[in-house]
């Protein structure tokens, strides 16, 4: 005869809910300037690697908090990005803004993924990365002329990221030359002529901070 209480144990292992579990977390500021921005912004960077025994579809939210600040931002399956490698699962966002576009909060940051059953896990983050206006970074230019795409001051090493008609990237390049001609990037397999606008990214590691300006269309 089965143990009354090893049978109400079974019970309720077998029907409690997963808790999700943070692997690791990324973080990274960035200072962006959309083509129509009057200005360049400071924008967040925030992805975790999570797994979660029920299924990635059972998680409810990510919440990346500033409590400093008392502002958070929440991120959903409509809203979050997936990125998928072998045998790991990143969710998150890069393009987070502080409201009023003004500086990012600096200190402390709690992340913190929930599921839709109410479990829950956290992690933490320092935000200590110089401002915008201590930076005052150089901002590349590019530019199409004639069959060449042009970036003018271009840093030592950076990266050009294409996308198609709608909105999926595409490829990404890593060049150290101020120019490459359209037809190397409309003709690499991953491309294969969809490519419609461009955007800039370059990191600078001794300072902590990313630079990611665009779109810029690529034709004349």
């Amino acid at each position: 005869m089965i143990n009354v209480f090893w049978l109400v144990l079974i019970l309720m292992t077998a029907c409690s809910p997963s808790r999700p579990k943070i692997i690791q977390t990324y973080s990274q500021l960035n200072y962006t300037w959309e083509t129509g921005w009057e200005a360049p912004q400071e924008t967040l960077a925030v992805f975790v690697q999570v797994e979660n025994a029920d299924g990635l579809e059972e998680l409810d939210g990510i919440y990346i908090i500033a409590d400093t600040e008392d502002v958070y931002w929440k991120l959903t399956k409509e809203t979050w990005t997936l990125i998928t490698r072998p045998g790991e699962n990143w969710l998150g966002s890069n393009q987070l803004l502080f409201p009023q576009k003004q500086v990012l909060p600096r200190g402390l940051y709690r992340v913190l993924v929930t599921t839709k059953a109410g479990e829950r896990q956290s992690s933490t983050f320092n935000l200590d990365v110089v401002t915008l206006t201590e930076a005052k970074p150089v901002w590349p230019q590019v530019a199409v002329l004639g069959s060449d795409l042009l970036v003018g001051r271009a840093p030592p090493s950076y990266a050009l990221w294409f996308y198609g008609l709608e909105g999926t990237l595409l490829h990404q390049m890593v060049l150290d030359a101020p120019s490459i001609p359209l037809e190397q990037i409309q003709t690499h397999p991953s491309v294969n002529r969809r490519a419609t606008r461009a955007y800039l990214y370059w990191y600078n590691e001794r300072e902590g901070y990313g630079l990611f300006l665009g779109p810029f269309p690529l034709v004349e």
